[in-house]
């Protein structure tokens, strides 16, 4: 897992630590990993069928001292492999593809390694897509790129945005229809501005630069409906070469 807050440290030995790093957590329950908080790997491990000895102080000294060194010999071996890794897992969605190449490229010579991280983060990823169908941002990014793509209407008001919207959730099988001030507020924190209202609301201009914009949030947010990777305008890339 990662720490989802930054620039937040602990005193540690007369010196600050900061918590956003990679940790590691233990629990008895299952599903400690949520995709709307941080990413994460779940390990599960079987419960050992003998009871496994106490390790005392001076055993435990040894053992982290043995594998301490081991570690940092393969840290300044690998280092510029690690550094210049192009190690990607553009099938993954992020963040999990984040977390596939992080953990592929400290394994540069290992191919067969590098595929059963890519295997082990299938699962995880298939469960984040799936929940992502139905996230209101997701679904209004890809009901903007609808109507750029149809060419049909060139200035939509905010209300028109969320019935399409609304449209997709219902195809989805999800019943919440969307408000056009909620929508209104996503557009401001997606950071495509609206026109001043008139007699009939809010609008939105499909300007080559918002419909650029538009493009932008549909391939960071790898949103369902560019996953095929087709190009179907002038401002498409969802190739793998756009998604790295």
């Amino acid at each position: 897992m990662l720490s989802e807050t930054k620039n937040e440290y602990i005193a540690r030995g007369g010196r600050l630590l900061d918590l956003h790093c990679a940790i590691a957590t233990y629990s008895e329950q299952p599903g400690g990993c949520k995709p709307n908080t941080f990413p994460g790997i779940e390990i599960s491990v079987i419960q050992a069928s003998r009871k496994l000895p106490i390790l005392h102080d001076s055993a435990q000294l040894r053992i982290s001292r043995d594998f301490q060194a081991k570690l940092l010999s393969y840290r300044l071996t690998n280092y510029q492999k690690v550094l210049n890794s192009r190690f990607g897992a553009p099938e993954l969605t992020s963040p999990i593809r984040e977390i596939a190449r992080s953990l592929g490229a400290c394994t540069p010579d290992d191919a067969d390694l590098q595929q059963e991280v890519i295997n082990l983060l299938k699962a995880r990823d298939a469960q984040i897509r799936s929940e992502r169908w139905v996230e209101v941002n997701i679904v209004l990014i890809e009901a903007l790129l609808g109507l750029v793509h149809e060419g049909k209407v060139r200035s939509p008001y905010v209300g028109q945005i969320a019935e399409a919207a609304s449209v997709i959730l219902a195809y989805r099988d999800d019943k919440q229809e969307l408000e056009a001030r909620r929508v209104g507020e996503i557009l401001r924190q997606l950071n495509l501005a609206t026109e001043p209202r008139d007699g009939r609301g809010v609008k939105l201009i499909l300007t080559p630069a918002v419909s650029r914009r538009i493009h932008e949030l549909a391939r960071d947010c790898d949103v369902p409906s560019v996953q095929d990777g087709v190009k179907r305008c002038e401002f498409c890339n969802f190739g793998d070469a756009g998604r790295a």
